[in-house]
């Protein structure tokens, strides 16, 4: 593969996803449930935006729901432990940021309530 293919399949996906973020963020955006909104967008970015090798030793990487999709539906190799192990880094560090925010939206929630 060229680098020149690479590159551009990567602005592909990323424009591509982009776009499905845009609709999911319009399609999560429940005025009484904002904390559920929150996690779904969350976490729908961490399995969007996380990267694994595409085969084992491969320099190029691939988003890593594609790599455990494809290396199972052709039932090759590790797909599972090369690439999930990169999902379940990444969705720890999503967690992670969910709390904080869920946190810090409370904290300003009840200020704007005392103000008010």
């Amino acid at each position: 593969m060229s680098p020149t293919y690479y590159y551009g399949l990567w602005i592909f996906y990323a424009l591509g996803s982009l776009v499905a973020y845009r609709v999911l963020w319009d399609f999560t955006r429940w005025p009484k449930v904002w904390w559920l909104g929150s996690f779904i967008r969350i976490m729908a970015v961490v399995v969007i935006v996380t990267p694994a090798a595409q085969a084992q030793g491969s320099v190029y990487l691939a988003p890593a729901w594609i790599t455990m999709a494809f290396d199972e539906l052709q039932r090759l190799g590790d797909g599972w432990l090369r690439a999930g192990v990169n999902l379940m880094s990444a969705t720890a560090i999503g967690l992670l940021v969910y709390f904080v925010h869920i946190i810090y939206s409370f904290i300003q929630r009840r200020r704007k309530k005392k103000r008010a």
